[in-house]
């Protein structure tokens, strides 16, 4: 039943990315609302967006998925090991065998980073973060590379919408810093010669996981 429903979920998302459809409408009338909605779940518009920006997504159907997903990247990438300041997620990393550091010389050294997000805004591909977590602030810039670990239903239509959410969950005790990472940092502006990881991670990895199995 697991694999079945593994397959299905799978399924859509790969024909969801094969047909993209486009959310702005060039015609509709003043007042109207600018962008379409697509008739997509919000996890295959979020994956298609992320992709479009040069984001890499994984979906985990449950926890064990994840693991076993994040190992074999790990060993494809030759990542002796990342870093991992979040307590949340240090506890199932140890729990499966995954090697993580979160001492200064593993940060200042840092290679591959892995945290949580607040949500993520589907129609741009983007992922909310906020000093909130353990986490704090400087490794969202600083990692090469960042991986982002998710829930299905931290999943928004837009971003509007994740900020909106952000709101409510924190109430007037908001979080220091918030922001948005729209794919792996650009930068254009020096000869227009396109640069990746100018600003923050050249890579990006998002994996979403169903809410059916939490961490």
């Amino acid at each position: 039943m697991q694999n079945d429903s593994r397959d299905i979920i799978l399924n859509k998302i790969r024909k969801g990315l094969e047909s993209a459809q486009p959310f702005f409408d060039e015609s509709i009338p003043e007042g109207e609302p600018v962008f379409n909605f697509s008739s997509d779940t919000q996890e295959i518009v979020f994956a298609q967006e992320l992709q479009k920006i040069g984001g890499k997504f994984i979906f985990c159907l449950n926890y064990k998925e994840f693991v076993s997903n994040l190992s074999i990247l790990m060993e494809q990438e030759s990542w002796s090991s990342i870093y991992c300041a979040d307590r949340y997620l240090q506890n199932f990393l140890t729990e499966a065998d995954v090697p993580f550091d979160n001492g200064q010389q593993a940060f200042d050294e840092v290679e591959v980073a892995i945290t949580r997000c607040e949500y993520l805004g589907a129609r741009t591909g983007s992922v909310l973060v906020s000093s909130a977590h353990d986490s704090g602030r400087r490794i969202y810039a600083y990692a090469p590379v960042h991986i982002v670990v998710a829930f299905t239903s931290q999943v928004c239509r837009n971003n509007t919408e994740a900020i909106e959410k952000l709101m409510e969950k924190y109430g007037d005790d908001l979080p220091s810093f918030f922001s948005f990472i729209t794919g792996p940092s650009r930068t254009a502006d020096i000869e227009k010669t396109l640069i990746m990881g100018a600003h923050g991670p050249r890579e990006l990895y998002v994996f979403l996981m169903n809410d059916n199995e939490e961490l």
